[in-house]
């Protein structure tokens, strides 16, 4: 059995429906004729018009209607007919439960009032307690007395701490401030004083107080909130038995640091577990630590080292620990400042490039090679002087001492340079006609037979020494 209907599905026309339907059609008609009393006689013309123009409409919405259901909507349709929807049923719920909406508009408007008005006055509760707190830090960096005059750097500024005979003194009025510190201050400030009090106690050299401080403050559950407090408080445990002599007690106190969840006060109890192993004369456990931390810090660090507290302090340890490793530092800072220095060299060259354009440096393919010297273009050597008269060169190489000549041969003598007024020089020598030459010290007899070398330049050759007893 097929049910008609569903899925928007009609039913088909038979032919008695359809006759029906033409009879009650022409049953209408003729009562529209006659003038009857019809219950769908509609006497008016305009009124019937009306109804025929609706009922047109209607039909023509149906059709589209059925089309619609048909082909179904386009995008931008969907689109639109769910965004009218949406605002017809927000509509709907915003008439339906507007007196619950206004008291939520009203809760919420006297919320955000009541936070401001919190908020504010939490503000000045702690701008109260940091004056309170500034005052007690004054008397803690308050200034030690000393015979020198230290000069201002500024004077036009003044330095308000209050001034103290010793330190001694200084760390008892501290102890004072922070423990007149009272009042409703939260529980970080309270845990600040507790603290303060802890550390003016070692300042004092009162370490028997000063571990029971510290260790009340690390009982107290309101610090386990504050990673800051906890840390001092254990580094405080550490030092005060370290001062006492207790190296193994200390070591297990700053153990207790690499528990804690921060990474930089895990790296701060292994450097001070190094410190007491090396006090223990525990070298080997302490360079094992120190350069793990080394390694650890250096990583990022320039080519000096880190430049933080920790990083310094590890690595001044690290040299006294190992002295190996002061030369290996020396050689590591030499290669990294030389690499750093290739790279801005490199830099430079880059950008020397694209300013200059074909810009090349020695041993690159496009640097031209330097053209050779011509001694013709200029760069000759200047020339000799003008042809002086004979007698200028004996007399110019008169000064020389006579033992300055070179020595002959033993078993002869040497001959005397020739005292010729026109040339002055050896019989072994060619003459030169645009300038005479200085001669040269007489040769040995084996080789005077060959053509001596020109030298450029060459000692004068010594003037004859005067016999005695001449005028």
């Amino acid at each position: 059995m097929v049910v008609w209907g569903v899925f928007g599905i009609e039913a088909p026309v038979n032919e008695e429906e359809q006759d029906q339907a033409e009879k009650l059609t022409r049953r209408e008609r003729r009562a529209q004729g006659k003038g009857g009393d019809g219950s769908n006689e509609v006497r008016d013309r305009n009124e019937r018009l009306r109804r025929e123009a609706a009922l047109q409409r209607r039909k023509k919405r149906a059709d589209e209607r059925a089309d619609a259901l048909g082909e179904g909507l386009a995008t931008g349709e969907r689109v639109d007919d769910a965004l009218v929807r949406s605002a017809d049923a927000a509509g709907k719920f915003v008439r339906s439960q507007f007196v619950w909406i206004q008291w939520v508009i009203v809760l919420g408007l006297a919320g955000g009032v009541f936070y401001m008005v919190n908020s504010y006055r939490t503000s000045v509760a702690r701008e109260k307690h940091g004056h309170v707190v500034g005052d007690v830090l004054a008397t803690v960096l308050g200034k030690v007395t000393s015979e020198e005059t230290v000069p201002a750097r500024d004077p036009r500024l003044v330095d308000t701490r209050p001034e103290f005979a010793n330190a001694d003194e200084r760390s008892l009025k501290s102890l004072e401030a922070w423990r007149g510190l009272k009042g409703d201050q939260s529980s970080e400030l309270k845990a600040t004083a507790r603290l303060g009090a802890a550390n003016a106690l070692y300042d004092l050299r009162k370490y028997d107080e000063a571990i029971p401080a510290y260790q009340a403050l690390l009982n107290d559950k309101s610090v386990q909130i504050l990673p800051l407090i906890k840390l001092r408080a254990l580094e405080g445990i550490g030092f005060c038995l370290e001062a006492q002599g207790k190296l193994t007690e200390a070591l297990t106190a700053f153990t207790q640091l690499t528990s804690l969840d921060d990474k930089a006060d895990k790296q701060l109890g292994r450097f001070h577990m190094a410190r007491v192993h090396h006090l223990l004369k525990q070298d080997d456990e302490a360079k094992k630590l120190l350069t793990e931390l080394n390694d650890q810090l250096s990583k990022d660090a320039p080519a000096e080292g880190p430049e933080d507290y920790l990083g310094a302090a590890v690595r001044d340890l690290l040299r006294t620990v190992d002295p190996a490793f002061a030369i290996k530092e020396r050689q590591e800072l030499a290669k990294k400042q030389s690499e750093e220095q290739a790279k801005r060299l490199a830099e430079m060259i880059e950008e020397m490039k694209k300013r200059n354009g074909n810009f090349s440096l020695p041993g690159e393919p496009n640097l031209p090679l330097p053209a050779p010297m011509d001694l013709e273009q200029g760069d000759a050597p200047e020339p000799p002087p003008a042809s002086a008269p004979a007698s200028a060169a004996p007399a110019a190489a008169a000064p020389a001492p006579v033992g300055s000549a070179p020595s002959a041969p033993a078993g002869t003598s040497p001959k005397p340079a020739a005292t010729t007024p026109a040339t002055g020089a050896t019989s072994t020598q060619k003459p030169v006609s645009s300038a005479p030459k200085p001669a040269t010290p007489p040769s040995p007899p084996s080789a005077q037979s060959a053509p001596a070398p020109v030298p450029a330049p060459a000692a004068p050759a010594p003037a004859p020494a005067p016999v005695q007893g001449t005028p």
